[in-house]
């Protein structure tokens, strides 16, 4: 099951443009601070993931882009919850793909969840 969250921008007092979206899946909770982020002069930005898997005892989160890394998921940090802030978010044609792994048995269980992170000018 997908989560869609939405923040727009209400300081004219009325909907106006979108500022982030986040897509959730599955029952625990794994978010991007920013999303899209937006680059600045070195051509990358900051996303802040955050996740939470209570109820298991061990979880990793892996990072996928198309692009980068012949396209391989690659590890990026371990634990059932917690925050970290990445840093090289590059603009398009990369899409970093962050998901949410049980690994409470030693090895790869269940996806946990998912967000898209991308950037733009």
């Amino acid at each position: 099951m997908s989560t869609p969250f939405s923040l727009y921008d209400y300081s004219s007092g009325s909907q106006g443009a979108l500022l982030s979206t986040v897509v959730t899946t599955g029952a625990p909770y794994l978010a991007a601070s920013l999303d899209p982020c937006h680059l600045a002069g070195a051509g990358q930005c900051t996303s802040t993931i955050t996740w939470n898997a209570l109820g298991y005892t061990r979880a990793w989160v892996f990072v996928q882009d198309p692009y980068s890394w012949g396209g391989v998921e690659q590890p990026v940090t371990a634990g059932v919850s917690g925050s970290i802030a990445m840093t090289s978010i590059q603009g398009s044609p990369h899409q970093y793909t962050f998901t949410l792994w049980d690994y409470s048995s030693g090895s790869r269980g269940a996806n946990l969840g998912s967000v898209l992170v991308t950037a733009v000018p």
